[in-house]
C-alpha cells in the first residue's frame, strides 16, 4: 500500500503554459478541488512548464510519484514528463506516464535532488534585491507534454499535477479495509411517501484497519498525519501498480477524522484511517 502526501509542485512553483485557454489558466492545477481545471487550446503538442525551485528551502526532495488527476484524455493519448536543470530541456531526463481514466499515475525514480544556497566566503547566503537566497539548481524545472489528437472534446483538461515522492505502508490494509460508495443527493418525502429530491454527487470512503505495527512504521504515519490533517490532500493506492480495480483506483482524498491507535502486546499499536474522495 502507497500513499503519496507530499506534492512538490504545491511548495512555492511556477507554473507557466502557452496553450492555456482563457478562463481555464494553468495555475488552477494547484487548486486543492479537481473542478477547477486547466484548459489547453492545442490538442498536440500542449505543454506545461514547472519551476520548481523552492527559494526558501535547500533541503532534498525526492521524486517518485508522477500523476495527473482528473483529466478528459482519452486511451490514445501519450503523456511524457521531463526533468532537466535549465529551462530548454536540450538534456532532459524523461518519464512516460501510461493511460488511465481519471488519474494517470506512475511510480517512477528519477533520483533525489538537493538545492543548494550560493554562499559568500564568510558562509552568508546570496540574496537577490527582494531577499530570494540564489540557490544551486539540481534539476528542478519540470515539463509535462500531451498529445492527444482525437480527443472529441476539443480541448485537454487537467485537474491536478502531481510531483513527489511516496511512503509504502508495511503491514498494510491490503486485506481489511471498508469501501462506501457515498452521495450528497437531498431527498425529502411527504407524509405520503411524496418525494422530492435535489440531485448531488458521489464520491468513495475507505475505512482503513492496520495489523500490529512496529514503532519505525507508527512514526512515519504520525509525521504524515501532523503534515496534511484533514486539510490537504494525498494519493492513496491500496494496490501499489494495480489499474483496473476500478472500486479502488487510485484516489484523490483527504484524511478524514481522527488518527486512532489501539495498544497490543509486544508494545505495538493497532491503528485505522479513514479516507475520503475528493472532487
Amino acid at each position: 500500500m502507497r500513499i503519496a502526501y507530499n506534492n512538490y509542485s504545491d511548495n512555492y512553483t511556477i507554473f507557466s503554459s502557452s496553450t492555456a485557454i482563457t478562463n481555464y489558466p494553468v495555475s488552477n492545477v494547484q487548486d486543492s478541488r479537481l473542478s477547477q481545471t486547466y484548459r489547453t487550446s492545442v490538442l498536440s503538442g500542449a505543454s506545461i512548464i514547472l519551476n520548481l525551485n523552492d527559494y526558501n528551502n535547500a533541503s532534498a526532495w525526492s521524486v517518485a510519484t508522477l500523476a495527473l488527476i482528473n483529466h478528459n484524455l482519452t486511451s490514445s493519448a501519450t503523456v511524457i514528463v521531463s526533468f532537466d536543470s535549465i529551462y530548454t530541456f536540450v538534456s532532459a531526463t524523461t518519464q512516460s506516464i501510461a493511460y488511465n481514466a481519471n488519474m494517470m499515475l506512475t511510480f517512477c525514480n528519477i533520483g533525489t535532488f538537493t538545492p543548494t544556497h550560493f554562499l559568500t566566503e564568510s558562509g552568508d547566503t546570496i540574496t537577490t534585491e527582494n531577499g530570494d537566497p540564489f540557490i544551486n539548481e539540481s534539476i528542478l524545472y519540470a515539463k509535462v507534454t500531451i498529445n492527444d489528437g482525437s480527443n472529441p472534446d476539443g480541448y485537454l483538461e487537467l485537474g491536478r499535477v502531481w510531483i513527489g515522492d511516496y511512503m509504502t505502508i508495511d503491514p498494510s490494509s491490503l486485506l481489511d479495509f471498508k469501501v462506501i460508495k457515498k452521495r450528497s443527493d437531498y431527498v425529502q418525502y411527504g407524509r405520503n411517501r411524496q418525494k422530492w429530491s435535489y440531485k448531488g454527487f458521489g464520491w468513495r470512503r475507505f475505512e482503513l484497519n492496520f495489523p500490529p505495527t512496529e514503532e519505525a512504521m507508527l512514526d512515519k504515519i504520525i509525521t504524515m498525519y501532523d503534515t496534511i490533517g484533514n486539510y490537504k490532500s494525498l494519493i492513496f493506492c491500496n494496490f501499489d501498480t494495480i489499474r483496473n480495480y476500478v472500486l479502488v483506483e487510485p484516489c484523490y482524498c483527504s484524511i478524514d477524522g481522527d488518527l486512532t491507535f489501539n495498544h497490543t502486546e509486544r508494545m505495538m499499536m493497532t491503528y485505522s484511517l479513514n479516507l475520503e474522495e475528493d472532487l
